[in-house]
């Protein structure tokens, strides 16, 4: 196998989960080679399931689940695919790994033929130093297990929980669509357009089992003329923040149906990066505090 930069002790293996197969040889050339000691690889939809929509606020808290390991980590390392960065998932992962790092690197791998390779080195933006507190804050809102009289939960804007996180695959923007429109939807009594370029060709199903915490997930589809989905655009820090704490859309991103921007209310308004200043305090101790846990 090609090795490029310095040896580790523990490496976070990020990956789509249709290249389940490509994951584990990469995971066990990395330990057989003696690169890493441990690598971290989550099974495939353990968290979330494959193209499941899911809302702002759920893209966080599920985050919770891979803090702990991704903080430890001496190396992240993705298989790199045509669809990689097309999850909401993997672009969580990444952007928590900037967090994690002043100069935050990934290293891109393939399988061939039975056989991993690992890229070059690639530098991403890093973080300023108020967005990874602000960060550290939002997590330690969201995160059931620091529920508390000292811990304020997040006091969310009115898109948080109100609505789902929705891509399309023929212009690449991203949108919402209500709760209730989405529904209407899975139950065939509404069909969904993209509202930045018209395309449609969604199919929404709803799974029977119950996935974390306490939904059934919603998965969508969408179907191309071309057959070729346009890549999807990468959200920014500040997209996210806003669609977490604010109770007006960001300029590039649109919502369905269109007047339902004022239709729905938010938690406690406007106020919610207020209180994230002390819970960012306490988070930044309490993330120290877990870089020690090598518990799995």
């Amino acid at each position: 196998m090609d090795t490029v930069g310095q040896i580790g002790k523990t490496a976070f293996i990020s990956y789509r989960g249709r290249y389940v197969h490509e994951s584990e040889v990469l995971q066990q050339a990395l330990l057989n080679g003696g690169l890493y000691d441990r690598v971290v690889r989550f099974p495939p939809n353990s968290l979330c399931e494959e193209n499941e929509i899911l809302l702002p606020y759920e893209y966080i808290e599920l985050m919770g689940f891979i803090l702990d390991y991704l903080s430890q980590c001496d190396g992240f390392i993705f298989l790199s695919s045509e669809d990689y960065i097309d999850s909401y998932w993997t672009q969580a992962e990444v952007l928590q790994w900037r967090r994690f790092r002043d100069q935050p690197v990934v290293i891109p791998s393939v399988v061939i033929d039975g056989q991993p390779q690992l890229g070059q080195p690639q530098m991403l933006a890093e973080m300023t130093h108020n967005e990874k507190h602000l960060w550290a804050g939002i997590s330690v809102s969201v995160e059931r297990r620091y529920k508390g009289h000292l811990n304020p939960r997040l006091a969310c804007g009115k898109f948080a929980k109100n609505c789902f996180l929705v891509s399309c695959r023929v212009c690449g923007e991203h949108f919402l669509v209500t709760q209730k429109y989405a529904y209407q939807c899975v139950r065939g009594e509404a069909s969904l357009s993209c509202p930045h370029c018209g395309a449609s060709g969604y199919t929404f199903t709803e799974l029977q089992k119950q996935g974390n915490f306490y939904r059934k997930p919603i998965t969508v589809t969408q179907s191309h003329p071309t057959g070729k989905p346009h890549p999807i655009r990468v959200l920014e820090s500040d997209e996210i923040l806003d669609l977490l704490l604010e109770n007006t859309l960001p300029e590039t991103i649109k919502i369905v149906p269109d007047d339902a921007e004022h239709q729905i209310t938010s938690d406690m308004g406007k106020i919610g990066r207020f209180m994230l200043g002390g819970a960012a305090l306490l988070g930044a101790a309490l993330i120290v505090g877990l870089l020690g846990d090598d518990s799995e």
